[in-house]
C-alpha cells in the first residue's frame, strides 16, 4: 500500500471510530456514570447486557453481549469488549469472541497476521450492530432504566 492508500486507510478507521462512538454514546448517553451491569430488552425479547470493565478518567473498557432466545437455547452473540476514548471521542474493538466459541479474536494483538482490513471489518461489524440494536429499540438510558435490570457488579 502506498504511503497516501496508508493515510487515506488511518483516517477511514479513524472515522469509523468516531461512528462507534456516537452510536454508543446514543445508546448509553451516561456512560461514564454506569458502574456494574446494565441490560437492555426489546419487545422481542432479546436482551444487550453492557458491562464496565475498567473506568478511568480518559478511558472506558466495557462488554456488550446480545443474547438471542431460540426456542429454550439462549445464544450470546456478538459478545465484544471495546474501548472508549473519551478525549478523543473514539471507541474500538478490543476483542471479539467468534460464534463458534472459538476464543476470542484480539484485533491489536494480532494485527501482524489478520491485517489492518481485518480490525476494519470488525469495527464495521459493530458499528452496523449498534445500528441494529438502536433501530430495534435498545438503549441504556438511565432514567428508562428499571431497577430489576440494574445490576450492580
Amino acid at each position: 500500500m502506498t504511503g497516501t492508500g496508508t493515510r487515506k486507510a488511518c483516517v477511514d478507521l479513524h472515522r469509523l471510530h468516531e461512528q462507534n462512538f456516537n452510536l454508543l454514546m446514543h445508546l448509553a448517553p451516561h456512560l461514564r456514570t454506569i458502574d456494574g451491569t446494565l441490560v437492555s430488552k426489546n419487545d422481542v425479547g432479546n436482551e444487550i447486557h453492557l458491562s464496565i470493565l475498567e473506568n478511568s478518567p480518559y478511558t472506558l473498557t466495557l462488554s456488550m453481549t446480545e443474547f438471542l432466545q431460540t426456542g429454550s437455547l439462549k445464544i450470546s452473540y456478538p459478545d465484544i469488549q471495546l474501548r472508549v476514548y473519551y478525549d478523543a471521542r473514539v471507541a474500538e474493538v478490543l476483542r471479539f469472541r467468534t460464534r463458534t466459541g472459538l476464543g476470542w479474536l484480539e484485533p491489536k494483538q494480532r494485527f501482524r497476521q489478520m491485517g489492518r482490513a481485518h480490525m476494519v471489518r470488525l469495527n464495521h461489524f459493530l458499528r452496523d450492530w449498534l445500528t441494529r440494536c438502536i433501530a430495534q429499540g435498545h438503549d441504556f438510558k438511565l432514567a428508562s432504566m428499571d431497577d430489576s435490570i440494574l445490576e450492580n457488579a
